[in-house]
């Protein structure tokens, strides 16, 4: 059974010439769990090795993730953007503008979504491909320089870093 936070045994996973863990015990706020109810969570938890679903965007658009995130790219050239979520995540792609108007939709636009949203903004100065990981949910990869605008679901764990692969 998929459950966040539930992790019994060490596990381990190869990755190119590196071993990856996940190991028991952590349980860290800002999770799928405190978000939406169990049974609207265990859809969305990956369950198997995650595959790239990659968007070009242009500064002004945006991509909205399952009504849970929308990614708002403020400045930067034309892009890929690289997203590593479960396969059944659902993406839309429009202008930023229209980002407020479809989260006031959410209820009837998306099959997922928060009852509240914050706002993060991420200045990505080097030219480095960064990772922009969300809660237990997925991650995104792009390349700095850039600046983007994080929607997500209030209370969500959100953190950039530089890519942990290529």
């Amino acid at each position: 059974m998929k459950k966040a936070a539930l992790t019994q045994t060490a596990l381990q996973e190869k990755f190119h010439d590196k071993i990856l863990w996940d190991m028991p015990g952590l349980f860290q706020m800002g999770y799928l769990h405190q978000i939406m109810p169990y049974e609207k969570y265990k859809t969305i938890l990956p369950e198997k090795v995650l595959r790239p679903t990659i968007y070009q965007l242009n500064a002004t658009q945006a991509i909205i993730i399952d009504g849970l995130i929308a990614i708002n790219y403020i400045k930067g050239e034309k892009q890929s953007f690289v997203f590593y979520f479960n396969q059944i995540i659902k993406y839309h792609k429009t202008n930023v503008l229209k980002v407020p108007i479809l989260f006031d939709k959410k209820e009837i636009k998306f099959n997922h979504y928060a009852d509240s949203y914050e706002t993060k903004i991420f200045k990505l100065d080097k030219e480095i491909k960064y990772q922009v990981t969300f809660a237990d949910m997925g991650i995104l990869h792009l390349l700095g320089p850039a600046t983007i605008e994080v929607v997500h679901a209030k209370n969500m764990h959100v953190t950039l870093m530089e890519a942990m692969f290529k």
